[in-house]
């Protein structure tokens, strides 16, 4: 969505200097108050108010990204009234997914840098970080933000799969008049090495998206495949009526529907 918006739409289009890290073409906001594990040690390294009103003034409309929920009570004082500042003063953008595809992705990207999601996706989706499981954390932060006022909901297939749509809607939401540059979805960086060249050498990059090393970079799986049907039974108990709601299924009879590897090539 951030590419997207940087590509289609002139007023969104930012910059960064040479040797910048891509993630400098937005503000994120829990950069703001972002530990980082150094050795045995978790150091504070949060971005200054100064460094992101820089981010901010690049940009006519500059692109704030979180995945938090709405409040930012976590953060200090300071922090906090900046945050709900840029907030306050924002067209909101929602992005949301279906959720099985949403963890399926997050158990990949986990195990890079956190040893206890490297395990059979049926104990991931399990797993709780204060008394919520992983199934019932997406489904609280896709309610939670879509209860907001005056937020905009976007469907992440749709700007896959319809996106000329997709920039019609936001053109009207945002009131700002699309490009429609060909192809309309922006590309994909082809590895980590394009990432650190585009890093050093452009101004400008088409894609924003952060690289690293880790486990499973090209491995690609589908929920289909990858939920048993006691897994499927489990989310739809944590976040079956969400799915609904959503648009991505009618009722509960996907949880004993075949996995898309055990059906023909015309039914998948």
């Amino acid at each position: 969505m951030i590419d997207l918006l940087r590509k289609q739409f002139q007023e969104f289009e930012s910059w960064k200097r040479l040797g910048e890290g891509a993630d400098k073409l937005y503000l994120t906001l829990e950069n703001l108050n972002r530990l980082e594990l150094m050795g045995q040690n978790q150091t504070r390294k949060s971005l200054k108010i100064q460094e992101s009103l820089e981010i901010l003034r690049r940009p006519a409309r500059p692109i704030v990204k979180t995945h938090i929920l709405p409040g930012c009570e976590q953060w200090p004082d300071e922090m906090r009234a900046f945050a709900d500042h840029l907030l306050g003063d924002a067209d909101i953008l929602y992005v949301y997914r279906d959720g099985r595809s949403v963890l399926t992705s997050l158990h990949l990207y986990m195990q890079f840098f956190h040893p206890a999601a490297r395990c059979p996706i049926s104990a991931f989706i399990r797993q709780e970080l204060d008394g919520v499981n992983h199934v019932a954390a997406w489904s609280n932060h896709v309610r939670q933000w879509l209860a907001q006022p005056n937020v905009i909901p976007v469907k992440f297939e749709d700007v896959i799969q319809n996106t000329r749509e997709t920039l019609d809607t936001l053109g009207q939401q945002l009131h700002a008049q699309p490009l429609y540059v060909e192809p309309l979805l922006p590309r994909r960086l082809r590895n980590i090495w394009e990432s650190r060249w585009l890093r050093m050498t452009s101004r400008r990059p088409e894609p924003s998206t952060i690289l690293g090393d880790g486990h499973n970079r090209k491995q690609k799986v589908s929920w289909r495949d990858e939920f048993t049907e006691e897994d499927r039974a489990f989310f739809h108990e944590h976040a079956g009526d969400v799915l609904i709601e959503l648009g991505y299924e009618d009722s509960d009879a996907w949880i004993t529907r075949a996995p898309s590897s055990q059906l023909p090539d015309t039914a998948r």
